[in-house]
């Protein structure tokens, strides 16, 4: 027996939503789509695995039933599992929640089928695949999803949350091969407005107080190249809380080998949106903030 597991986190953006206010459905295919390619390595049996028997696993059927709205601004997280196993497929369950309510906003049934990389056609599943595969199956009908809140993790090491994962798509690499400089930013600004709501933050309540956070320097290192297909994990926390100001790390790491590849440092003030000036940080969140600081030099 297995268990959901995280495989995305995301926020909707205001380009996200159509004519009726809420994330158009093309979208939730764009945010489940990003799961399905974290979901072998989440539940433990990463493509590596597959290419040791010269296999990969290829989308036939995507299935998504829309059950509650999401709208511009809020965040949400994606787990998954694995909840059939066939002969030359394999199905895995996605559930979408809004991390502020914990309301389920939808779900999908991806399923994806074992492929030849020789012959370019699907093939029998490979037995140590499928004992795998069985030893990981997850009974929906019996264990309820998680609600997909954002409370503060106790077992997260030293406060550092993960707040984001992604993979290299061919089109973000440049003509050296590797992800560009600029794809490291898209990603750790993705991971960025999780890392508020993982820490106890409640970001839509600063907001109804017409006060909201904003970013006044970024800095990001470059460590390791990363190349098309790889997988990568960001893990953020805070390491500092001003006057006005927090400042917080984020480190990328590849899944893969667990290699650091990138770093970024940011600073953010407390920003009134009346005035468009920044204020003393409130006491009620420099209280969620110190007491989720991380130390840097680990």
């Amino acid at each position: 027996m297995s268990e959901w597991k995280e495989t995305h986190r995301a926020m909707v953006f205001p380009w996200n939503c159509d004519n009726y206010g809420h994330m158009n459905v093309r979208f939730y295919f764009d945010h489940f789509d990003n799961a399905s390619f974290q979901a072998w390595a989440a539940v433990g049996c990463p493509h590596e695995f597959l290419r040791e028997f010269g296999v990969e696993s290829v989308s036939a059927r995507y299935t998504v039933n829309y059950v509650n709205e999401l709208a511009a601004g809020e965040l949400l997280v994606i787990t998954t599992a694995v909840t059939r196993v066939g002969n030359k497929s394999v199905a895995f369950g996605h559930r979408m929640h809004n991390v502020g309510t914990g309301e389920l906003c939808a779900t999908m049934e991806a399923v994806e089928v074992i492929f030849d990389t020789t012959t370019r056609t699907s093939a029998p599943m490979p037995e140590p695949i499928r004992d795998r595969l069985n030893s990981l199956i997850l009974d929906t009908d019996e264990v309820a999803g998680p609600r997909g809140d954002a409370a503060p993790n106790p077992d997260a090491p030293n406060h550092w949350h993960e707040v984001h994962r992604g993979l290299v798509f061919p089109w973000r690499c440049d003509h050296y091969g590797h992800m560009n400089a600029r794809w490291y930013a898209h990603h750790f600004d993705d991971g960025g407005f999780h890392l508020f709501a993982m820490a106890g933050v409640d970001v839509a309540a600063l907001l109804a107080q017409n006060t909201a956070l904003v970013t006044a320097q970024t800095q990001i290192n470059y460590i390791k190249e990363l190349n098309p297909g790889e997988l990568f994990a960001i893990r953020s926390g805070f390491v500092h809380v001003g006057n006005k100001s927090v400042r917080h790390q984020h480190r990328l790491y590849n899944i893969n080998n667990d290699e650091l590849c990138a770093t970024m440092e940011a600073i953010d003030v407390v920003f009134d949106m009346e005035t468009r000036r920044a204020v003393v940080i409130p006491d009620d969140l420099r209280s969620s903030l110190g007491a989720n600081l991380v130390d840097p030099a680990r």
